[in-house]
């Protein structure tokens, strides 16, 4: 599975939350106010339908109740995959700069790819409590142990030759969501872009910095990364050159998925101009904190850090309670680094540690500070 398409039904399931959230609220104001019954020799007659109705309501209180408990556990994993594929761009621009100019060595190919090699394994090492997110349906298995990685690769390698690392299983996970909806969630750190991505770190590491052929295939396997699908997933290429360009999306629903598809391909002036396109269009939407997030996203994977901070910042500002502003202020540190804004950078991100304790985003924020330390003090 890709990275962006897991993203999209982590924002589907969400949006169903909300759903199930209003109903709860309803269903509360009714049996609070007893309008269901004009008097109370009214609730005699009705008295089935009061039981009805808190009976609904006790299923729809444990149904929200679960989805919160998916909401957190998605948020953590968005986050954790979003650092994975951070740390792969990391590790593309090394392999540029070692096959460039030959100097793999100087630049401690090896060292610096075990050590984003070891990020990765730590952020798929993620715990909710007790229970690991990234192992499938075995939750109290650690899911990466890199001890379980070949010493060797042939070259080419092939797909899955890394996934000895894996602990975990490929069951996927579920929640019912509400009365009519089972909805499947999460990714493993099986995943094949995931395995990929291992197997591309792992070859800086085993094949030496001065080995180009196994360099070459590794920059090959990281850039095929864009190109994965999920399985049995239709390719979105497919369906954008389907779709003519001058069809307006009916709903909301479609506008989003609609722009979030072009994000994914990488067509992100495309994706830009149709999440705008969307806050205009639907200023209410459920999903508009998540569409203000993921245009910030297309100027940062860009490389496009200043209209990034101001779309990042719009959502702070505009979704105060969203549970997407700390992702949005840890990448308006994350940008300023980039710019070279260092003490801006500082004080965001250690804003985001203050405001924020023991989340994903903390945790991040706290690395990156830490990388940023050790940059100015190597």
């Amino acid at each position: 599975m890709t990275r962006v398409a897991n993203l999209a039904q982590f924002d589907r399931t969400l949006s169903r939350i909300s759903d199930t959230q209003l109903l709860w609220n309803r269903l509360q104001m009714q049996i609070a106010s007893g309008r269901k019954s004009e008097d109370y020799a009214g609730l005699g007659r009705n008295a089935e339908r009061l039981v009805s109705l808190q009976s609904t309501h006790g299923r729809v209180s444990q149904y929200t109740d679960n989805n919160k408990i998916v909401d957190t556990r998605l948020q953590t994993m968005e986050s954790s995959i979003g650092q994975v594929f951070d740390i792969l761009s990391r590790y593309k621009t090394l392999l540029v700069n070692a096959l460039n100019s030959d100097n793999g060595v100087s630049l401690g190919l090896a060292a610096q790819s075990q050590q984003m090699l070891n990020e990765v394994s730590a952020l798929l090492n993620v715990r909710d409590g007790n229970r690991y997110l990234f192992a499938g349906s075995k939750t109290d298995t650690l899911p990466v142990d890199l001890s379980g990685l070949p010493i060797a690769y042939a070259i080419p390698t092939t797909a899955g030759g890394s996934i000895g690392y894996y602990q975990g299983d490929s069951v996927a996970l579920k929640v019912q969501a509400d009365d009519n909806l089972q909805v499947t969630y999460g990714v493993t750190a099986g995943d094949s872009a995931i395995e990929a991505g291992i197997r591309a770190l792992h070859l800086g590491v085993t094949q030496g910095p001065t080995d180009r052929v196994a360099l070459n295939h590794a920059l090959d396997v990281v850039n095929a990364l864009r190109d994965d699908r999920v399985t049995n997933e239709p390719s979105t290429e497919a369906l954008l050159a389907n779709a003519p360009a001058t069809d307006v999306p009916e709903n909301p629903d479609q506008a989003y998925d609609a722009a979030f598809n072009a994000l994914k391909v990488g067509k992100y002036d495309d994706a830009i101009a149709q999440f705008n396109n969307f806050l205009v269009s639907y200023p209410d939407s459920a999903r508009a904190d998540s569409a203000q997030y993921w245009l910030g996203e297309a100027y940062y994977v860009n490389k496009q850090y200043d209209p990034a901070i101001m779309e990042y910042q719009k959502l702070v500002n505009a979704y105060p309670t969203s549970q997407k502003v700390s992702q949005a202020m840890l990448k308006i540190g994350f940008c300023q680094n980039e710019l070279g804004q260092l003490e801006q950078a500082r004080a965001t991100l250690e804003e985001v540690k203050q405001r924020f304790p023991g989340t994903t985003s903390a945790r991040m924020a706290e690395d990156r500070l830490q990388r940023m330390r050790l940059e100015q003090n190597p």
